[in-house]
């Protein structure tokens, strides 16, 4: 396979930025002056709305004078801001390496980019290596991954080059940018950053023409490329332990188990586990067989992962009960190999058990990605509550959507091990015996059929998992007793007669169209009835006045008209002198 340098960096430098208002994340005062002075500059010769926060008080390390500290670099902040011509910054004043990525720094941010209706989110590159850097760019990127409108995200570098997909001509803004770094003195005391900054937009011209000076490097990406598939777009990243404050109690921990993680697709599953906005998770991986080496997840230090080897002679349903023993967290995820969680999955499930009155198990909506070809599989999503009747009945969402609190284990939940098939349904029903189940109305799950297996089909617009097979349904039936077997009886007989009233209201209202389609094709056919016979007596209104005027020129041209035109000219005149 042969790479030119075009697959990988630009080889043209652009004169502008895309237009549109600008919100500009930096994560101390002097990031945004170093990263993008250049796009501001230009944003603000276009006349687009650009604004500026600084995140964090810039105060690290700093005991005695803190405050006066955070005010000398929000004022070095200022006078930059006006060296550039733009607006005062704004200033979270969070602390400083205090950034954590996470719902409360992710809505903060999509409630400014709301407040400016920001077309582009500009943020440090997730290459970063501080971790201020790096919270506020995934934090950046999951803001706008959420957005319904078009947003863009434009990723900046500092500390780490990153790969860039436009570059930025600056030749002409060069001795401003310097002049608003030098506003930075108390940072350009400890390290020349204007030197280094220099040096990296000199290099950003490797690949441009030789009278391009200077450039600065973004990585542009939409919120649909986002929503698409983040873990994909943020694999190349170098991923860092996140910055703990052991003084802060932790939210619930949550234990996701992954059964038998896929050589093609675990991967993919251990990512997205890894990128999620909840931060306090525990990772335990159930291999296939003590074979199986575990992949290490990209982000691989910012949670636990253990592997729970399994024993010999170990069923599927025995090495899951040996990982629901080994969890520790209040809650549980049980996760397959081809669910891929959103980011917030976790974060939207534990808040909603949070704020339900006893229930125990939350569950979310599901899309279904059928194996159709690329860019646009099969897709169907399943998002609404399912009765507890109807999955007693043999349907049920993937088990991979549930959170399910830690209570219900102790309280006898478990994969059963005298079954060969349908554990994963046997387990829900086992837990819709003990706690009502929460439908959360989002889809936060994306399942990804491998295969065109009959039982990954489905005719209708919702897809359910597969019936199990008749072994687990006789375990019930011989564990009901007559008031269970009548309840689903009696909702699939409820469910039943509820299409039929569906299905005869559609016939009347289909009866009723028709009648009503009959009598308007009626009124039509005497519409042009009328049209047409209107039509024929213009016809011959129209005939009738062509003869008259060919009688009245005949007339005109005879010889009796011209002998008589005296006459008439006569009496015109005798009339004139009466009146």
């Amino acid at each position: 396979m042969t790479i030119s340098e075009h697959d990988i960096l630009p080889y043209h430098a652009e004169r502008a930025m895309p237009s549109g208002r600008a919100l500009i994340l930096a994560p101390h005062p002097d990031d945004e002056v170093l990263g993008c002075a250049g796009a501001i500059m230009r944003h603000i010769a276009a006349n687009d709305p650009v604004r500026v926060v600084i995140a964090t008080d810039g105060a690290f390390g700093e005991t005695d004078g803190r405050d006066a500290h955070m005010r000398l670099r929000q004022d070095e902040s200022r006078r930059a801001a006006a060296v550039l011509g733009c607006d005062q910054p704004a200033f979270w004043e969070l602390p400083d390496r205090g950034l954590e990525y996470g719902e409360s720094l992710i809505e903060r941010i999509r409630a400014a980019i709301d407040e400016l209706a920001a077309d582009l989110v500009y943020a440090p590159s997730w290459w970063e290596m501080h971790p201020d850097h790096f919270a506020l760019a995934l934090a950046a990127a999951e803001a706008v991954r959420r957005c319904q409108r078009p947003v863009r995200l434009v990723m900046y570098e500092i500390g780490v080059p990153l790969h860039p997909n436009r570059l930025l001509d600056i030749s002409d803004l060069v001795e401003r940018k310097h002049a608003a770094l030098a506003c930075f003195a108390s940072q350009l005391a400890q390290q020349r950053y204007d030197e280094h900054i220099a040096g990296l937009n000199r290099y950003r011209t490797y690949t441009l023409p030789g009278h391009v000076l200077a450039a600065e490097a973004y990585r542009m990406m939409t919120g649909d490329e986002l929503r698409q598939d983040p873990v994909r777009v943020i694999r190349p990243g170098v991923y860092y332990t996140q910055n703990g404050h052991p003084s802060t109690k932790p939210p619930p921990l949550v234990s996701v188990i992954v059964d038998r993680p896929g050589a093609d697709t675990g991967m993919e599953t251990l990512d997205a586990i890894t990128l999620q906005t909840y931060p306090n998770i525990e990772i335990l991986v159930v291999p296939t067989n003590a074979e199986q080496e575990i992949e290490t997840p990209t982000w691989r230090d910012r949670y636990p992962l253990r592997a729970i080897a399994p024993g010999d002679g170990d069923s599927s349903a025995r090495a899951m009960n040996r990982a629901l023993d080994a969890a520790r967290g209040d809650f549980l995820v049980i996760v397959q190999d081809d669910a891929i969680l959103a980011p917030d999955h976790v974060s939207a499930m534990v808040e909603a058990l949070a704020n339900a009155d006893g229930s125990g198990c939350a569950y979310s909506g599901v899309l279904f990605e059928g194996p159709g070809p690329e860019p646009h599989p099969s897709r169907v999503t399943l998002n609404r509550r399912i009765d507890r009747r109807e999955l007693w009945g043999g349907t049920a969402p993937p088990i991979s959507c549930f959170l399910v609190a830690r209570r219900h284990l102790a309280d006898g939940c478990r994969f059963d091990e005298t079954l060969e098939a349908g554990q994963a349904w046997d387990f829900l029903v086992q837990l819709s015996l003990r706690t009502e189940f929460l439908h959360v109305d989002r889809t936060s799950l994306r399942v990804r059929r491998q295969t065109d297996r009959p039982e990954n089909r489905s005719s209708s617009r919702e897809t359910l998992a597969s019936r199990p097979p008749p072994s687990v349904f006789e375990k019930w039936q011989k564990t009901w007793g007559a008031a269970e077997l009548i309840e689903i009886i009696a909702f699939h007989d409820a469910r039943k007669a509820e299409a039929e009233r569906s299905a005869q209201g559609l016939m009347d209202t289909l009866t009723e169209q028709s009648r009503t389609l009959a009598q308007e094709r009626n009124e039509a056919q005497a519409l042009r009835q009328a049209i047409a016979q209107s039509q024929a007596e213009a016809h011959r209104q129209r005939a009738t006045a062509e003869q008259l005027h060919q009688e009245l020129q005949a007339l005109r041209r005879s010889t009796s008209w011209k002998i008589t035109a005296p006459l008439r000219l006569l009496v015109t005149r005798l009339r004139g002198t009466k009146a």
